[in-house]
């Protein structure tokens, strides 16, 4: 919490004086931003911060259940050890009740081979008190993309209890409309059937 005050004023005769006005308590709204490896939802020292990842504060101001453009209060951007900050002025408007903190998982400092891995947004109450542990934690995506080469007599495209499996055949698993950017590469084992998954692709990305 911060605190201010005013501390001089002028009387009725015309001296200085000095006078104490409250003039209300800032309260804050905090959370990290970070690469949970271990996925338990909580940041742990030796996971990587994810820096400059911008956060948004809001409050549903026209009370219509629903969250626009003008319901920002503050936007920010977190710092190197993941962490960010809103100060909530006190404005009897806004310094009270619930808020939302979302963060942009579109920002292009987040790794590509992350994914958020919790609620967005997340909800804060405000209540003449400080607000912390709103984290976003981000893991790493996950891939399973496989299925059965076979060969299929009756070319009817569905496999059949009599149509073997066809082994040892090379898969290349490539990232846009042709097999020029290869992600990774398999062979089948002997029944036919193959499995892209974290195991043999780096990064996981889908």
């Amino acid at each position: 919490m911060y605190s201010g005050t005013c501390c001089w004023g002028e009387s009725d005769s015309g001296e200085v004086e000095d006078y104490e006005i409250n003039i209300g308590a800032f309260y804050t709204i905090s959370g990290t931003v970070f690469e949970d490896s271990n996925e338990d939802g909580t940041k742990d020292s030796d996971e990587n911060p994810l820096p400059n990842v911008k956060v948004g504060l809001y409050k549903d101001f026209d009370r219509d259940g629903a969250i626009d453009e003008t319901d920002i209060v503050q936007e920010v951007d977190s710092d190197e050890n993941g962490n960010y900050i809103f100060t909530v002025p006190p404005n009897l408007e806004i310094s009270r009740g619930d808020y939302l903190v979302i963060v942009d998982t579109s920002d292009e400092d987040i790794p590509d081979n992350l994914k958020l891995n919790g609620a967005n947004p997340l909800e804060a109450t405000m209540n003449n008190e400080n607000v912390s542990g709103k984290d976003f934690p981000f893991i790493e995506k996950s891939i399973s993309i496989g299925d059965k080469v076979w060969q299929d007599s009756n070319r009817d495209g569905i496999q059949d209890e009599s149509e073997n499996g066809i082994a040892d055949v090379n898969l290349i698993l490539s990232e846009g409309d042709t097999c020029e950017n290869v992600v990774a590469t398999i062979q089948q084992i002997g029944n036919g059937i193959y499995l892209f998954d974290n195991n043999n692709v780096s990064g996981g990305n889908q």
